[in-house]
């Protein structure tokens, strides 16, 4: 593992299963035939790890951020967070579900109202989830986005009117509005130049380690995704098909699609 992932003295006081998937499949029907983009996938997430989610399009990856945000409802098995089962919970009780796991998109951009300026989109969130938020709402918005190293001028900018690199701190800001306890990147800097690609990362790391989050990073990219992880889930086809400490799976890898992958990046 690299040196920007999680400390090994830090790990050891964070051995909480934060959130579960058990046996958790996700049915489509597609022209009148079955698809599984999940199938019968398991897996934890402890308190404060970085956990990496590896597969090429298609894998399911996706699908995982999506049935954990409710974004999806599976089709089967269940999803534990702090060992409650939240596939179980009505509508109104998953609302305080969506103010400890956030999720930032790959297109940032996308992801705000291109009508709204960024502060607003940012005030929104708080004032919908921050029931006890301190201070104005205003200027809780200009400590998060000064947070993510922006000034807080970009608040009163529309999204079309900054860069991508500078959308996806906004992005992180808005996600951050709620303090999370898991933060999951799906793709989140896969459409950003290397350059930035580094920077976001440093930043959701930073993040990680003053706010004492868990992170799940979705990606194709496994040579970005192994430096800055402690453990990997490898998917194909809607499964998991290898898991482990990133170390091991990096430098033994069991099965023959995560050999194709590291040859590829090799």
């Amino acid at each position: 593992m690299n040196n920007t992932a999680v400390s090994a003295d830090y790990i050891k006081t964070a051995d909480e299963k934060i959130l579960e998937l058990k046996n958790v499949s996700l049915i489509f029907n597609e022209y009148g035939k079955k698809f599984a983009a999940l199938d019968d996938v398991s897996f934890y997430l402890k308190s404060s790890e970085v956990l990496g989610i590896i597969g090429e399009s298609g894998s399911g990856k996706s699908s995982i951020a999506k049935v954990i945000t409710g974004l999806n409802k599976p089709s089967s098995g269940s999803i534990f967070y702090m060992g409650e089962d939240i596939t179980r919970l009505k509508k109104e009780q998953k609302h305080r579900l969506y103010r400890h796991v956030q999720m930032v998109f790959q297109n940032a951009p996308a992801s705000f109202n291109p009508r709204r300026k960024i502060g607003k989109s940012i005030e929104e969130i708080i004032c919908r989830l921050c029931a006890n938020a301190q201070g104005s709402v205003r200027q809780k918005a200009e400590k998060l986005i000064m947070e993510v190293g922006l000034d807080k001028e970009y608040l009163n900018r529309y999204p079309h009117e900054i860069s991508g690199g500078q959308c996806q701190r906004a992005a992180i800001a808005r996600a951050m509005a709620v303090s999370p306890r898991v933060l999951i990147c799906d793709e989140s800097t896969s459409a950003l130049d290397v350059s930035v690609q580094a920077v976001i990362i440093d930043l959701l790391l930073k993040l990680r380690r003053e706010k004492n989050m868990s992170l799940i990073f979705i990606s194709h990219d496994l040579a970005l995704v192994s430096s800055i992880t402690d453990r990997l889930i490898i998917m194909d086809s809607g499964k998991i098909v290898e898991s482990g400490n990133t170390c091991d799976v990096v430098s033994n890898p069991q099965s023959q699609y995560t050999k194709r992958l590291l040859d590829a990046v090799l």
